[in-house]
């Protein structure tokens, strides 16, 4: 499962930079932190000339400090580069972005950027980036930009950005504490927001509280719904998110966006001995331990 996610492509390519747009999603702001060596800290993206590998950047998350490195490949050298950087939605291209940071000591074979995180972004946070490179073989000179994952192989890389999401958890004694579905069922007054946006529709709290006082009788989307919901509102509520239940949540959500019957609106009725159906299960399972107090949050008492 991916740790750090670009944006998809829009349907339309913008030709004059070859960069794709969306939006970016809502941040959860926390303290930064992140374990040492835990899989949430590096994230590789090819440097590419046109379609030719030229080599590859290296972004890091080292708790306090965003590193980004950009390595040469093969006996090609790194002239000069530059970082573009940025929060919130996706740029059209780089040079879109606000932050620039230039790097003119070549020829490397490895240089390296630094910048303070708790300067640029908070836990949960989408960064843009945009890395361009000149660089150098004998009297061959050319300038290699850093690929967008999600933009189809042939598109031209210049000016792509790709996105780096702070993945990160509050420090102990500042995680809040979560409550079970039960809870949040019985409980509507303390709920911290109107309404939720699951699979794409928006539902009223009227509605949800309806949707789980239902038995779901075999149907996984109501079985998964349960604990969606109540994941959602504790992390509204402000309590942490690990990165394994943020993924949770999000496939979860992705679940429901695929799986919708022919009205698009819960419940589906997709049983859940299906191979949905047992997909929703796992993700299910993750969720219970979050909001039983069992994923690195307490439960509130």
């Amino acid at each position: 499962m991916r740790r750090f996610r670009s944006a998809a492509c829009a349907a339309v390519l913008l030709a004059s930079f070859g960069a794709c747009t969306t939006e970016a999603p809502n941040a959860r702001h926390e303290e930064l932190w992140v374990e040492p060596g835990s899989e949430c800290q590096i994230q590789y993206t090819p440097l590419k000339s046109g379609t030719e590998y030229r080599g590859a950047v290296d972004v890091i998350n080292t708790g306090t400090d965003l590193i980004v490195e950009v390595r040469r490949s093969d006996d090609w050298m790194i002239e000069s580069a530059t970082l573009y950087l940025g929060t919130g939605y996706k740029p059209t291209s780089a040079w879109m972005l606000p932050f620039q940071h230039e790097f003119t000591g070549g020829p490397v074979e490895v240089t390296t950027f630094t910048i303070p995180l708790t300067d640029l972004a908070s836990c949960g946070d989408e960064l843009w980036l945009g890395v361009s490179a000149v660089v150098v073989r004998g009297y061959e000179r050319e300038t290699a930009w850093a690929k967008d994952p999600d933009c189809p192989p042939g598109t031209s890389t210049e000016g792509q950005t790709f996105s780096y999401e702070i993945c990160c958890e509050p420090k102990d004694g500042d995680k809040g504490c979560v409550r079970t579905q039960g809870y949040w069922k019985r409980h509507p007054y303390d709920w911290p927001v109107w309404e939720l946006e699951i699979g794409g529709v928006t539902y009223s709290k009227g509605d949800l509280i309806d949707l789980l006082e239902m038995s779901p009788k075999g149907d996984a989307s109501l079985i998964l719904l349960k604990q969606l919901v109540a994941a959602m509102l504790n992390a509204e509520s402000g309590a942490a998110v690990p990165w394994e239940v943020q993924d949770a949540i999000d496939d979860a959500q992705e679940w429901m966006a695929n799986n919708k019957d022919g009205d698009g609106e819960l419940p589906y009725g997709v049983h859940a001995s299906s191979s949905a159906g047992q997909e929703a299960i796992d993700i299910k399972d993750v969720l219970v331990e979050y909001n039983e107090g069992r994923a690195g949050v307490p439960s509130c008492r």
